[in-house]
């Protein structure tokens, strides 16, 4: 005869808030000590990592920038260039633009 499956109880086996909340704020350190371009400015990776821990979803920021979530990926990773999108995303962040981009505040202008 099959044994049943023991049905585990409510949080069984998974680690307490303060030392999960610990580990994913060590990761991040990690993150951002490796992260960080000769300019100053952060890798895609780092951004990426932020925009998780802020809870940014990249087809919602699209919809509002009325782009689409390849193009917010694009800039990330640097393949595209939009000052307006790099300013909303900085603003999502609650940093800089400069301290994430690697460039002085620019004003959102007629051309990108």
């Amino acid at each position: 005869m099959p044994r049943r499956a023991v049905k585990p109880e409510g949080g069984q086996g998974l680690p307490e808030n303060a030392v999960a909340k610990a580990e994913s704020i060590t990761d991040l350190k990690w993150i951002m000590a490796e992260g960080v371009n000769p300019d100053g400015s952060l890798k895609p990776a780092v951004i990426r990592a932020l925009c998780v821990k802020a809870g940014l979803i990249y087809n919602e920021l699209a919809r509002e920038m009325g782009c689409t979530g390849p193009y917010i990926h694009a800039v990330i990773d640097r393949r595209k260039r939009s000052i307006r999108i790099e300013n909303a995303i900085a603003l999502r962040l609650r940093l800089e633009p400069a301290r994430i981009w690697g460039r002085s505040p620019q004003p959102v202008g007629r051309h990108e």
